[in-house]
């Protein structure tokens, strides 16, 4: 009967202890600043305690929450000023954070978080500012939270200041290169951004996006920002761009390959039409298929070595989900060509295999993959008696201009022919008759 009765009063003393939820979020004000105005997540409020704090006062804690479920707290200043605070975490690594959001931008922590200080500066503007306690699905651990404390606002002009730097990014040739600080200030603000030390000509964004980024990208990068107040430089971000294995295996690194992601094809050098290596699809169950796609911008021409391996399973090629050619059986090694047209344009490789059996490797190939743009022409001008027009050249091609006097013949006429070096070439006609002529420019290999 006494362990009853011990146990009824600790209920009824629990009981009165939630009750006291909503008087603890009123004062929220004194645990944190009460000069500004606070609001908080209803269902799932932040209240004040006492046993963990900063200022050894009291401080603003999360609520208790499941898996899935977000804890926030707001406020609201009027710049420019400057907002500082002292937050904390507790919770598993990968499944839980705290978050802070202003301008735009968030900041988070998570883990295992000691007391730190954050101070940013304002412009001039009002802002909400909101700390959110966030936990991922398919996680809950009972007694995790976040805490906040010692907000404060102090009204004024500030110099730019690095919130969050630019970070070390290893990134894969053909992909996007994007580097992200958080920097703020008093506003107008411009920004320049600096690559092995030398200004990076047009980028003079608060954040840096590179949307193809290849191995001559590879360096380091740092912002300087600016406004009427002084500068900032951010730290220096280290960029490492490599060649994707499979881009290597097809001879073609200056493209940006995507395979299936469960029948991925794959660089192997046992059967390769170069000696060196090639891409190979996946093996597959009946009924799958295994795909490889590249993405260019047209016109121009590809071309590539493929062959296939089956019982009768067939590799296909299309062009933006035409079918162009395909090939099936036991065969060996055989070169394709394809004109490409104008604008983006999408080329896959599918290997499928039926439910009729299997035989050989069961697998398609393909090998030195070359995609070449049809010559830019620019500038087409006619004075004293010659015609000049220029093209823009590749390294490795020669660009011969030609003619003829009626669009109903057949043969061409070269007039000159130069080697290509990456730049800009002037093609002239020193004898251009007073009446109509017509004239292209051929793109060749010597």
């Amino acid at each position: 009967m006494p362990n009853q009765t011990w146990f009824l009063r600790f209920m009824l003393c629990a009981a009165i202890v939630g009750t006291g939820i909503p008087a603890l979020r009123a004062s929220l004000g004194d645990a944190l600043n009460p000069t500004l105005p606070w609001t908080t997540s209803p269902e799932r409020p932040w209240v004040e305690v006492f046993d963990i704090t900063h200022d050894d006062e009291s401080a603003a804690r999360s609520a208790f929450i499941s898996a899935g479920q977000t804890s926030w707290l707001r406020t609201t200043v009027t710049g420019p000023g400057k907002i500082e605070f002292w937050w904390k975490v507790s919770t598993d690594y990968e499944l839980g954070y705290l978050q802070f959001s202003c301008l735009g931008q968030t900041l988070e922590i998570n883990g295992e978080y000691e007391w730190e200080f954050v101070s940013i500066p304002l412009p001039a503007g009002q802002h909400v500012l909101e700390w959110a306690y966030v936990k991922l699905p398919g996680f809950f651990m009972m007694g995790d939270a976040a805490w906040l404390d010692e907000v404060a606002f102090t009204p004024g002009d500030h110099p730019p200041q690095f919130i969050r730097q630019p970070a070390d990014a290893d990134v894969i040739a053909g992909t996007e290169l994007s580097l992200t600080p958080f920097v703020s200030g008093s506003l107008p603000m411009t920004y320049q951004w600096y690559f092995n030390s030398a200004p990076l000509a047009g980028a003079t964004q608060a954040v840096l996006r590179i949307p193809s980024a290849f191995t001559n990208h590879t360096g380091s990068y740092r912002l300087v920002a600016r406004n009427a107040f002084g500068a900032a430089t951010s730290a220096v971000a280290q960029v490492t761009v490599t060649l994707d294995p499979l881009a290597l295996a097809l001879n073609a690194p200056h493209l940006y390959w995507e395979t299936t992601p469960f029948a991925p094809w794959e660089p192997q050098s046992m059967t390769a039409h170069d000696g060196v290596a090639a891409a190979q699809s996946a093996p597959l169950f009946d009924n799958e298929a295994s795909a490889l796609s590249t993405t260019v911008e047209g016109p121009g021409f590809i071309s590539f070595w493929w062959k296939v391996s089956s019982d009768g399973d067939a590799l296909s090629f299309t062009i933006n989900n035409i079918e162009q050619d395909f090939i099936y059986g036991e065969g060996e090694w055989e070169k394709r060509v394809f004109a490409v047209p104008p604008g983006r344009a999408q080329l896959e490789w599918v290997y499928i295999k039926d439910g009729a059996g299997s035989a050989g490797d069961d697998a398609g190939y393909l090998d030195e993959v070359t995609f070449t743009p049809a010559p830019r022409l620019l500038a087409p001008r006619v004075q004293q008696g010659q015609f000049s027009v220029q093209a823009q050249t590749l390294q490795g091609y020669q660009y011969t201009l030609e003619y003829q006097n009626s669009l109903s013949g057949t043969n061409w006429t070269p007039v000159v022919t130069i080697p290509g070096d990456g730049t800009l070439k002037t093609l002239t006609d020193t004898a251009a008759p007073r009446l109509q002529r017509f004239y292209r420019v051929r793109q060749t290999t010597p």
